[in-house]
């Protein structure tokens, strides 16, 4: 009696493999679109508070 695996056990396994990977990587992609969607708001929040810090101060804007 041989021991191993067939050719055919192999192909179903990969597959399977494939499969299930191809299912993860499509249910992460909301999740990735929302940690952009949230470092983008932290940066615009981050740019506006900057800008407001340097232009309430007379010497940044240039004014008296």
């Amino acid at each position: 009696m041989k021991k191993g695996f067939t050719l055919i056990e192999l192909l179903v396994v990969i597959a399977v493999i494939g499969l299930l990977s191809s299912i993860v990587l499509v249910s992460m992609s909301p999740a990735r679109k929302k940690a952009k969607d949230t470092r983008r708001m932290t940066d615009l929040k981050q740019i506006s508070s900057a800008m407001e810090l340097c232009y309430g101060e007379p010497t940044c804007a240039g004014g008296q």
